[in-house]
């Protein structure tokens, strides 16, 4: 480093200057955190070499300043499309919904994000975090028709059709297209803070899970290989949620059957499961997107679920209610 590096001058010497600020923050390109060693944990050195104090802030006097204002923008369209058809045993309801959301923040109403930069704020503006291209969901019920006034066994004996007759199959499937997700640089390549990561490939549209070595992945080391550090001051071309996660399918189904004692009492018995076929869902979050440690990137962690909490494991249950 030359005598008039502002490093140099601050510090003294380039030795001194690679001590403070971390030689792995200067070739990462991590300004932020250079630029607070600077002028906020050094600021006496700063003005020591003469240096002006409005050199990296208008005012100097405030550390962090955080303006809230009502700029969020989000819109929404979808095409929405509904199937019903209703028998004397069978009810049948499907939803399909193909839409897309696109915000700059995607939290309540009273969130707050920091925008990666303050005077364009359309490097936040990408599909939000909830959007889900293509969602339908299905939920059916089927009264079997076996037992007295069904088509089957209407005659049977009272016995027999006390065990076998009235029984109720019913099932609710969710399929629909994976959320996106970002992947960070890992560095605050803008003094703002955390950009995104550069990528060299062509298609955004990658990825698929697949088992390797013991463990889930999503990116085959080829497609790892193409996510890259940022430089100084870069933004990153791996943008807000350009990537999507793999697809969620997860069927539910029951079996309902009800005993009758009396008119005014009854025995229900219900059998249920979760994920009956129990199909593996998958999703990725921050801790599996470090592009620091290739060898975890894309790595699964954990399957997601619905009904039964954030694992996607087959769960069945019974339960047995008396009403009188």
């Amino acid at each position: 480093m030359p005598s008039s590096n502002i490093l140099v001058q601050e510090f003294g010497s380039a030795a001194a200057a690679l001590s403070a600020v971390g030689a792995s923050n200067l070739t990462g390109g991590n300004v932020g955190s250079v630029i607070s060693t600077m002028d906020v944990s050094n600021y006496a050195k700063l003005n020591s070499a003469g240096i002006s104090e409005y050199y990296f802030r208008h005012y100097p006097q405030f550390n962090n300043v955080y303006y809230g204002t009502n700029d969020g923008r989000s819109n929404y369209n979808s095409l929405q499309a509904r199937f019903i058809h209703n028998t004397k045993n069978i009810t049948i309801a499907v939803n399909y919904t193909y839409s897309k959301a696109i915000d700059d923040i995607s939290v309540e109403g009273n969130g707050f994000t920091s925008v990666l930069d303050n005077f364009n704020l359309k490097l936040n503006r990408a599909p939000a975090d909830f959007d889900r291209r293509q969602s339908m969901n299905a939920n059916f019920t089927y009264n079997l028709p076996v037992g007295k006034g069904q088509k089957f066994g209407s005659n049977m004996p009272k016995p027999l059709d006390y065990l076998i007759g009235g029984w109720n199959l019913g099932g609710y499937l969710i399929d629909q297209s994976g959320n996106p997700f970002s992947v960070a640089s890992q560095h605050t390549t803008l003094p703002g803070g955390t950009t995104y990561a550069t990528f060299a490939g062509t298609n955004t549209n990658i990825g698929s899970v697949y088992e390797n070595g013991g463990g889930v992945y999503y990116f085959t080391p080829a497609q790892v290989a193409e996510f890259g550090l940022t430089p100084a001051f870069g933004v990153g071309n791996a943008g807000r949620n350009v990537f999507r996660n793999p697809w969620f399918n997860e069927l539910d189904m029951s079996a309902i059957k009800q005993f009758r004692i009396t008119e005014r009492q009854r025995i229900i018995f219900r059998a249920e499961a979760y994920n009956v076929f129990n199909h593996p869902n998958f999703g990725l979050s921050s801790t599996n997107l470090n592009i620091l440690t290739p060898a975890s990137f894309g790595k699964f962690s954990t399957t997601l679920g619905t009904q039964n909490g954030s694992t996607s494991a087959r769960t069945m249950q019974l339960a047995l209610r008396y009403e009188f």
